[in-house]
């Protein structure tokens, strides 16, 4: 969970972890359900979808609750499920390198 990134040792923590709670249920949600792919991933069973990093995947369920690792989404017209942790609200933004 991306809550577990703020320290509770450190000023704020309160509010780091008000805010990932925020941008974790949102996920899926939010943006007509569309969440990008922060890298790739090969589907590994005939139920899941493959998907490359950047390309946008509408979430179409997240359920049941207690089910915490896996979504039911739409790439292109297939369907199958997708790990939820390859995802972003944003597409994965990569430094720049400087031109010699």
């Amino acid at each position: 969970m991306a809550v577990e990134k703020c320290d509770p040792y450190r000023e704020g923590y309160a509010d780091c972890s008000s805010y990932l709670t925020e941008v974790e249920q949102g996920m899926g949600v939010l943006n007509s359900g569309v969440v990008y792919a922060l890298w790739d991933y090969s589907a590994e069973f005939g139920d899941e979808l493959s998907f490359r990093e950047g390309e946008p995947v509408t979430v179409l369920r997240r359920e049941p609750p207690e089910e915490l690792d896996w979504w039911w989404g739409s790439l292109y017209g297939h369907e199958g499920y997708v790990p939820r942790n390859y995802f972003g609200l944003f597409p994965r933004v990569r430094p720049q390198r400087k031109k010699i």
